[in-house]
């Protein structure tokens, strides 16, 4: 049976090019390789998302931004858990694993370092234009994130039991 889509199609090779961007951008994250991870995006990069109260805007005030995970949770680790790509969109499903040792925002301020240690699920839908992020939206697990670190009660949406 044939696909219509013949194997080293331009389509594939877009589609692989802008997966290995963004696995090499993470790579860049989890060494905290913040020159290389910088270089990895568009100049006028955007980042949207419940994870920013605000649209980031700019290589350098992304840099800014992202810099701070690693200020409140130093050993901070991305691991790709489903990856793939339609062209020059890539969605990203990861697992982030770190420890606050930082101040981190939470509801009503900021949560001051705790020690606690966190594994929360997100994903990343990122457009790549000339082998650069030029714009991505971020969906962080945040509420398990304040349940994790103790700022939050855990709750349940299990609404069939009692």
């Amino acid at each position: 049976m044939t696909t219509g889509v013949s194997s080293g199609s331009s389509t594939e090779m877009s589609n692989e090019r802008s997966i290995a961007v963004v696995k090499e951008l993470m790579e860049a994250w989890n060494a905290k390789d913040w020159d290389r991870w910088a270089q990895l995006h568009d100049e006028n990069v955007h980042h949207d998302g419940p994870d920013h109260a605000q649209t980031v805007i700019g290589r350098e005030a992304m840099l800014a931004a992202h810099t701070g995970l690693g200020r409140a949770f130093p050993d901070f680790q991305f691991e790709i858990t489903r990856i793939f790509a339609q062209g020059d969109l890539v969605c990203a499903e990861w697992s982030l694993t770190g420890t606050q040792n930082g101040p981190f925002p939470a509801p009503g301020g900021r949560s001051e370092p705790t020690g606690k240690t966190i594994k929360i699920p997100g994903c990343f839908v990122f457009r790549i234009a000339q082998d650069k992020v030029a714009e991505y939206v971020g969906h962080p697990d945040l509420l398990n994130t304040y349940i994790q670190l103790g700022i939050l009660p855990p709750v349940s949406m299990d609404v069939g039991r009692h």
